[in-house]
């Protein structure tokens, strides 16, 4: 009788579902680290952040400075008492908590970066403004760049497969 051995190492076809699994978790909290810490969030909070991520106008930006419905609008409440026309930022407290925390919560089917800032997460129900949707929006360059590290690091992970598997055929 012949007897034929098999072995398979690495990242073969027929990888254990549970590896893969834990090599997708990774990659995504990867991702969600990366977006965190590579200014993509703190662009937010920018004029190019809300040009780039095409924010609903608040009320009186659109105004001359000079006007009087201006110095009544929100924008003009804003700046006179805080000296910026911000995106995002009134009194900065919620930016400041926006920006101090990294916490990722991810799975093999998903990940959610946290954003601790419970003033962007509230809005009025009388306006269009929605402050949660506008801080954590993605650009089609953001989101290319974070698909390409999330390839990489599924690749990466690939790669470092110690699976081994013998198959014995008589």
């Amino acid at each position: 009788m012949i007897v034929i051995r098999v072995t398979k190492t690495g990242a073969t076809p027929d990888i254990a579902k549970r590896a893969f699994n834990n090599i997708k978790k990774r990659a995504y909290k990867s991702v969600g680290l990366f977006w965190h810490a590579s200014g993509m969030k703190s662009e937010h909070f920018t004029d190019r952040g809300r040009r780039k991520h095409k924010y609903t106008p608040r009320k009186g930006e659109r105004l001359a400075r000079s006007s009087q419905a201006f110095k009544k609008s929100y924008s003009g409440r804003k700046l006179k008492k805080y000296g910026h026309l911000l995106p995002l930022v009134y009194s900065g407290v919620s930016r400041a908590l926006a920006l101090s925390g990294r916490r990722v919560t991810a799975t093999s089917k998903g990940m959610r970066a946290i954003v601790s800032a419970p003033g962007l997460n509230r809005k009025h129900p009388n306006s269009k403004v929605d402050m949660r949707d506008e801080v954590t929006r993605v650009t089609p360059e953001e989101e290319r760049t974070l698909v390409k590290l999330m390839d990489d690091r599924i690749t990466r992970g690939f790669s470092r497969v110690k699976q081994r598997s013998v198959k014995v055929y008589r």
